[in-house]
């Protein structure tokens, strides 16, 4: 059995080449139909699905960091426009920026109580160079919990089980990474 080829592909292109020590960085995230036919693509709250699956490997020294929510989400009601087709080759571009963010920020990865205020947050990284990744998949995670704080409170959706009209979407995971230094 031949292995299934991936309808989608996802890029996240970093907006410099390097970045200031203790600033936050910059991408575009381009999702690419790579297959023959028109796909159908969820993009339902695309900014906060690609944050909340945002990891951050810093190489020795422990320096990893996740970027978790600290305001509590919910749910939207799901519209047209969640739902693009795109035709072979085309290409849906997203900035992903993290300065003032409102809800999202940076954490280390060890070393966190359980219950985590959102001044534990970093202002940017160090110098040094990163990993970024992220993922999109058909699980969306909205936090739930108390704002101002992350206390792992979660509430789940897999697409398409809980919204009609969404059948036919390619709902596969795609990943990207991308390096950034930090100077």
């Amino acid at each position: 059995m031949a292995a299934q080829t991936s309808a989608l592909s996802m890029k996240m292109i970093p907006v410099a080449q390097s970045y200031p020590a203790n600033s936050l960085p910059q991408f575009e995230i381009v999702v690419t139909n790579t297959s023959d036919e028109p796909i159908r693509f969820c993009r339902y709250r695309l900014d906060y699905r690609l944050k909340a699956a945002m990891v951050v490997d810093g190489g020795p020294g422990g320096r990893d960091f996740e970027l978790q929510p600290f305001v509590s989400q919910e749910w939207e009601p799901f519209q047209d426009e969640d739902i693009v087709t795109l035709a072979p080759g085309e290409r849906l571009s997203h900035k992903l920026t993290f300065e003032g963010d409102p809800i999202f920020g940076f954490l280390r990865r060890a070393k966190q109580p359980p219950i985590v205020p959102a001044s534990n947050a970093i202002s940017g990284f160090p110098a040094g160079k990163y990993t970024f990744s992220t993922a999109l998949s058909n699980q969306v995670g909205l936090y739930v919990g108390r704002d101002g704080f992350f206390d792992h409170s979660l509430q789940g959706r897999k697409v398409p089980d809980q919204w009609p009209g969404i059948e036919g979407c390619v709902l596969e995971l795609i990943e990207a990474t991308a390096d950034v230094s930090f100077q």
